[in-house]
């Protein structure tokens, strides 16, 4: 059994990815729903500016990752239908830029994945941003959902499954491939780490490139 750190993980991509078929036809897009993410599904009740201010101003290092190959135990129906439904709603939040709302969908760990950045030029800025109204990108920028695939119970009770999207803004301009890791924390299935097997970060889903044209 292969232990992997997030940093010794990019090497591997090929091996772990080879085995899974990005399903693009009807009855995956079914699945998923509609792969352009409208901010609108972007609903949840937001968290206090505050309490993500400290959340992201605290100063604790984002978790390292570390996995097994294989990634553990398939999952079953309902649980897959909860991660799907967690992803579409972490990527409707980063398409309306809201923060406050994303954070509401993820772990402590995971606000500081997707958002940490906003702390980089200090507490002052960070409280500013956080009272900004969100600005959603346009719909030619929007995130895309391709598919979400291999759905597993890691060793440590987490949830994790590759997630490939289309990001519009950001060199390459295509399809990315990301293991989201969730947690489950009072019946709440929150986004809590990813890994990325392509040049996407969680900086670039979070802050899209004003500048950039977007991919047909």
């Amino acid at each position: 059994m292969h232990r992997l750190s997030v940093l010794a993980a990019a090497p591997v991509a090929a091996l772990l990815l080879s085995g899974i078929v990005v399903a693009q036809d009807e009855e995956s897009e079914s699945q998923l729903g509609s792969r352009s993410i409208n901010p609108e599904e972007c609903d949840i009740e937001p968290l206090a500016a505050e309490d993500v201010g400290a959340v992201l101003g605290s100063g604790d290092e984002i978790d390292p990752v570390t996995f097994q190959v294989p990634l553990g135990e398939g999952v079953g129906a309902e649980e897959e239908d909860r991660i799907i439904e967690t992803v579409r709603s972490v990527i409707a939040c980063l398409n309306a830029g809201d923060y406050l709302r994303g954070a509401a969908h993820s772990t402590d760990n995971g606000a500081r994945v997707l958002f940490g950045g906003l702390a980089a030029n200090g507490p002052q800025a960070l409280q500013e941003r956080l009272a900004e109204a969100p600005v959603a990108r346009t719909e030619e920028g929007y995130i895309r959902l391709i598919s979400v695939t291999d759905a597993t119970v890691m060793p440590d009770g987490k949830l994790a499954a590759f997630v490939v999207i289309n990001e519009p803004t950001r060199p390459p301009r295509g399809q990315e491939t990301l293991l989201f890791i969730f947690a489950d924390e009072d019946g709440q299935l929150l986004f809590d780490n990813l890994v990325g097997f392509s040049t996407v970060s969680a900086e670039d889903l979070a802050t899209p490139t004003a500048d950039a044209t977007p991919s047909a």
